[in-house]
């Protein structure tokens, strides 16, 4: 949980980057809700999104090609000749189709009795290709998603180091107006004013390079996305809305990137067994039906029917090699599985320390920002009094500055490793309720 410090005055609240700042984001998003979600379209839009969205389609058509070769096959030819020669006797009595340019006709249906195996084994091997390229759209998606997330997350924290600086060069200039005073009164030194003047500069300086990294990311999401900061908006104030406090956790092999190389194991496997299925002799049954000299429009046919078996009997090595290419492969698809494996274990786990110890960070941030505000207003309260100290209150006002962007800043690491967890734990799309897009297949 993120402690946030209680003892601030209203004129800090635009330092807060996950509180304050988003209200400056509120009216863009209000106006967002009512045209389309850019954001949304440019994932589902996006060329490594559709190119996947693609696969499934590809795979989609090769599961309907698999299981067709398990129906029956019929075709229809003619067959038409010229009589060349022939030794017939009583050619007053010569049949019909024994007439020079004969045409015939041959329908037939030939269906799989058992091939081992093989056709089922096709069927669920494009149905694998399939649940993969499935699985790598939401993965795709997720990722651009975080993407995008990560750069506003980004933005944001520059928009609080702009509030920021900006309230700091305020105070400074009264500072500095109220040291001028004194100068002229006698009471204060014109070192002091040098002082204060120079850290207006440093604090200008500090805020013009906050503005070009402000340009800069802008620039990148454009180029990348073809987003502005308004188009993301929406995104991004939904991921705030529903986003998890806590880190969610998943078993690493049960992640989205484990199931999809699952797929491609089990379609390994299944090759296999097909490759060791060809070996085999398969049996298919066959009826023809015939009809002579279909042109004289004659009644004349012939139906046969057969059973047919092949036997296979020498490829050249072929066969064995291919079974040999695929056990390789499945030990390869096996050695990436436990890599992946390792790596999300090793991936959440730093997360899960990183996010904690920032957490930490923010903490002990947020109590020494109380403990500085209370030396400044006493740093205040003695101002015209008993003493006069201005460079001690620009010292305090320095620190306290130099604090607030800190704060932001480790306000948005925890917001980027948050992020991080959500994205391992394949939470994203479901916090953002993403579509993934609908197939056009």
């Amino acid at each position: 949980m993120i402690h946030k410090t209680k003892r601030r005055r209203p004129s800090a609240r635009g330092r807060i980057l996950f509180t304050t700042s988003l209200l400056s984001c509120l009216a863009v998003g209000a106006v967002a809700e009512t045209v389309l979600d850019q954001a949304r379209m440019a994932i589902e839009s996006h060329p490594a999104v559709a190119g996947l969205r693609a696969q499934v389609c590809q795979a989609t058509s090769q599961v309907d090609q698999a299981r067709a070769s398990i129906r029956p096959q019929a075709t229809f030819r003619l067959n038409g000749g010229v009589s060349l020669t022939s030794n017939i006797e009583n050619s007053e009595i010569q049949p019909r189709r024994f007439d020079d340019k004969q045409i015939d006709g041959v329908f037939s249906i030939n269906q799989t009795i058992y091939d081992w195996g093989i056709s089922s084994a096709s069927v669920g091997i494009a149905e694998n290709t399939r649940a993969a390229a499935r699985l790598g759209v939401e993965i795709e998606s997720e990722r651009i998603a975080a993407d995008i997330l990560s750069i506003m997350i980004s933005r944001q924290e520059l928009v609080a180091h702009d509030a920021q600086y900006r309230d700091y060069q305020a105070k400074l200039m009264v500072l500095a107006e109220r040291i001028e005073a004194g100068v002229e009164a006698g009471v204060n030194r014109l070192t002091d004013l040098r002082s204060i003047k120079i850290a207006m500069l440093d604090a200008e300086v500090a805020h013009t390079q906050v503005n070009r990294q402000l340009d800069l990311i802008e620039a990148d999401l454009k180029e990348r996305l073809n987003l502005s900061f308004g188009d993301a908006m929406p995104l991004y104030l939904d991921y705030i809305a529903a986003r998890p406090l806590a880190l969610p956790r998943i078993a690493s092999d049960q992640t989205r990137e484990v199931k999809r190389i699952d797929f491609d194991a089990s379609s390994s496997a299944l090759e296999l067994k097909r490759t060791k299925a060809e070996r085999r002799p398969s049996l298919n049954a066959i009826v023809d039906t015939t009809l002579f000299d279909v042109d004289s429009y004659s009644s004349e046919y012939e139906v046969t029917g057969r059973i047919q078996m092949n036997f296979p009997l020498y490829d050249g090595g072929s066969n064995k090699a291919r079974q040999q290419e695929h056990i390789w492969q499945g030990r390869s698809i096996d050695h990436q599985r436990q890599d992946l494996i390792r790596n999300h274990m090793s991936q959440t786990a730093s997360v899960l320390k990183q996010f904690d110890l920032l957490t930490e960070n923010l903490r002990k941030v947020g109590d020494k920002i109380a403990e500085v505000e209370l030396q400044l207003e006493e740093a205040l309260a003695r101002e015209g009094q008993t003493e006069s100290q201005p460079l001690a209150t620009a010292g305090l006002l320095t620190e306290l500055n130099s604090l607030f962007v800190e704060q932001s800043t480790l306000e948005k690491d925890i917001e980027l490793e948050r992020l991080r967890g959500i994205f391992f734990a394949d939470e994203l799309g479901a916090t953002l309720s993403l579509t993934y897009g609908a197939s056009t297949c």
